[in-house]
């Protein structure tokens, strides 16, 4: 019910009046509660000191997709605290760092060392592909697309509002 609730609020970022406060809750409420949910097929029965670690890096996760979407983002007219340029990838690395110290006293710290090595692995990724948006776009043929590990990783799927081969490099606001 908290997804859906958010997925809902989530409409007021069109609204470039929307308060830091709003959008800061809609941001970290949407992410933590759509990992919370993927988590818990995996762990149905998670606690309550669990639940608000996964909710914690649900929104970090969300911080990390907007920061990725700024462009298509921009385009589209969806304020996201990327857009409005008060998100940097340090922000998120930052916050990430904090958080796997929760994690390895959570999880321990060779679970913990597997599940951050993916997600650095996105940071930098995401560094990538917000200053080389075309990086990975170029048109192959079907039999060799995502063949190599770094290409599955580093060539963007497709978004709801527009293909990964249409971004475009930024443009002065």
């Amino acid at each position: 019910m908290g997804l859906h609730r958010y997925q809902v609020l989530s409409r007021q970022q069109k609204d470039p009046l929307i308060s830091e406060e709003v959008l800061a809750e809609i941001t970290l409420g949407k992410g933590g509660y759509g990992v919370v949910v993927l988590f818990s097929l995996m762990r149905p029965s998670m606690g309550a000191a669990e639940h608000q670690l996964i909710m914690e890096l649900g929104g970090v996760l969300q911080l990390l997709d907007d920061y990725q979407d700024f462009e298509l983002d921009r385009q589209n007219r969806v304020c996201t605290a990327a857009t409005r340029r008060c998100l940097e990838l340090s922000d998120i690395s930052s916050r990430l760092c904090q958080l796997r110290v929760n994690f390895v006293d959570f999880y321990g710290r060779r679970q913990t060392r597997r599940f951050f090595a993916v997600i650095y692995a996105t940071l930098w990724i995401s560094f990538l592909r917000r200053r080389w948006p075309r990086l990975g776009t170029r048109v192959r043929p079907p039999h060799r697309r995502g063949t190599s590990p770094l290409g599955v990783l580093v060539v963007p799927g497709d978004n709801v509002v527009q293909k990964a081969a249409q971004r475009r490099p930024a443009r002065p606001i």
